[in-house]
Order: C-alpha cells, then sequence, then structure tokens
C-alpha cells in the first residue's frame, strides 16, 4: 500500500480525535443548545459556512494560476483540515505534501501560500475596520498600523536582500498580470469573508436581535484574532473568547457563548463532511490510478 493512499487518510483520524478531545467535555451543553436551533437556520448556517470554505479553496487555486479541477480542489482541502492538529504548520505542510505529488511546482505552492496568508490577514482587517474604529481609540489604531507598517517593510527588506542575486524574484516583481491574479484572489477572500459572517450571523439570529447585520464584522474580527495567536490551533479557544466578548453587550454572556460554541460545532461540522467526500474521492482516484499502473 502506498503512503500517498493512506497519509490522507492518517492526518483525518489525527484532526478527529484532537477535535472530540477538545469538544466532549462540551457535550452536555451543546445537546441542550441544539434544541433551540431551527433545522432551517442550521442548513442556512452550514450553506453558508461551506461557501466559506469553496471561496477559499478558489482564493489558493487563482494564486496558483492553474485551472479549478477535482485534484487542485482536493490539495486545499485535504491539505487545509491539518490546521486543528497543534503546531499550526501542518495545514501547510500538508497542502505542500499533497500539492507536490499532484505535480505543482514546489516555488508555486510556497509562494501561493505565502500570498494566501497576505491575502487573508489584509481581507479579514479590512472588513473588521468599522469594528476596530468603534472600539479602539485612533492612538492605539495609529500605533498598530506603524507597527505592522515595521513589520512589513523590515520582512520586505530581508526578502530583497535575499534574493538580490537571483533571477527569480520572490513577488515577481507584481507584474500587471500577477496584479490582476492578486485582485481575482482577493474578491474571493472577500465572498469567503462575507459567506462565513453571514454563517455566524443566521445563529445569532435565534436571539431575535434587531439591527443583526451591525454585527457583520465581529465574527471576522474574531477570526482574524484567532488567526493571528500562534499558540493555538486554528485559533480554538480564542476565537471563541473574542466572539463571546464582542456580543456580550448585544446577547449578554451566556448567549453569546453559546452562539461561539454553536458557531464552531457547525463550522467544524461542515468541513468535516466536506473532507469525508473529498477522502471518499481522492481514494478512489488513487485506487483507479493504481489498477491502471497493473
Amino acid at each position: 500500500m502506498k503512503l500517498r493512499n493512506v497519509l490522507p487518510s492518517i492526518l483525518f483520524f489525527l484532526v478527529l480525535i484532537f477535535l472530540v478531545r477538545i469538544f466532549l467535555p462540551y457535550k452536555n451543553q451543546l445537546v441542550n443548545d441544539l434544541k433551540f436551533f431551527s433545522p432551517i437556520d442550521f442548513l442556512i448556517a452550514s450553506f453558508c459556512y461551506i461557501l466559506y470554505f469553496y471561496f477559499r479553496a478558489l482564493s489558493w487555486i487563482t494564486l496558483l494560476d492553474e485551472k479549478i479541477s477535482k485534484n487542485i480542489l482536493a490539495v486545499w482541502f485535504l491539505g487545509e483540515f491539518g490546521r486543528y492538529i497543534p503546531g499550526n504548520i501542518w495545514s501547510f505542510a500538508g497542502r505542500f505534501y499533497l500539492g507536490v505529488k499532484k505535480g505543482i511546482g514546489k516555488k508555486s505552492l510556497a509562494q501561493s501560500m505565502v500570498w494566501e496568508v497576505i491575502l487573508l490577514i489584509s481581507s479579514s482587517a479590512i472588513l473588521s475596520v468599522p469594528l476596530i474604529l468603534k472600539t479602539f481609540s485612533w492612538q492605539r489604531i495609529l500605533l498598530t498600523i506603524l507597527f505592522l507598517g515595521l513589520i512589513v517593510s523590515i520582512g520586505y527588506a530581508i526578502i530583497q536582500l535575499k534574493f538580490r542575486n537571483e533571477r527569480y524574484n520572490f513577488f515577481r516583481g507584481v507584474s500587471k498580470s500577477f496584479g490582476q491574479i492578486l485582485l481575482k484572489s482577493g474578491i474571493f477572500q472577500i465572498l469567503a469573508w462575507v459567506s462565513f459572517s453571514l454563517g455566524t450571523l443566521i445563529i445569532i439570529s435565534q436571539f431575535k436581535l434587531i439591527n443583526i447585520i451591525n454585527l457583520f464584522p465581529i465574527p471576522i474580527f474574531s477570526w482574524l484574532i484567532g488567526y493571528l495567536s500562534i499558540v493555538t490551533p486554528m485559533g480554538l479557544g480564542v476565537r471563541e473568547g473574542v466572539l463571546a466578548f464582542l456580543l456580550s453587550p448585544y446577547l449578554g454572556l451566556v448567549n453569546s457563548s453559546v452562539v461561539a460554541l454553536l458557531s464552531r460545532i457547525v463550522l467544524v461540522l461542515v468541513e468535516l463532511i466536506n473532507v469525508m467526500i473529498w477522502l471518499y474521492l481522492e481514494k478512489g482516484s488513487n485506487l483507479r490510478k493504481d489498477e491502471s499502473n497493473h
């Protein structure tokens, strides 16, 4: 049995073990909370979350400048699922490994993942601006912008120095064609965040709030803080804490905690089912290849 046939399955079960360990203590609370969750709203929220994952996948494929195919989608979904394993590198490592096995160039993979992170952070930060301006003083915002600008400048200078004697330019010179690729990928990221926030707002709507659309930036900003926290896999716990804190003035701490936990559960369930489908398709594809080689 070849390693490429069993590695996605091993990764899947490792992630599943970590997720069960994380959510098992909340089993009784979740059963009670789900009783009040409208089945139709559950399906709508799930649909929004699945759109979020597919828009993110399309954003990455755009950066690769590859045609959308079953093989490339499988690389993103199966590799990205590894982010739940502690270590914060498994989604990148898994995607890199699977991408190379699919014949994608190592430089293209590395470059696309760097740009993906840049677009992820920048697009979520842009959509979080209304909340940031409302929550923080302009002095803190200015200091944060200056600090991030300094970090980006130093990083850019280091990269330029490292590649100054090489014909390969890490940033491709940001040509006009690559600028169009970045724009298209960025649009997919924006659509992903809109879907992600709408899915969470559907869950919040169970509490019959008025002007719920005003809460639109909160799920995105919470995700951003969770993503930037390097201590936990996929910001587990951090995102929920920030979401509960920011929603507490509108829902109260108990209800906002319920929303935070339910949104994570629905998000994980949707991704779990999607990955199981892609795992099945991938195993079938590998078996057909093995049969054709004999």
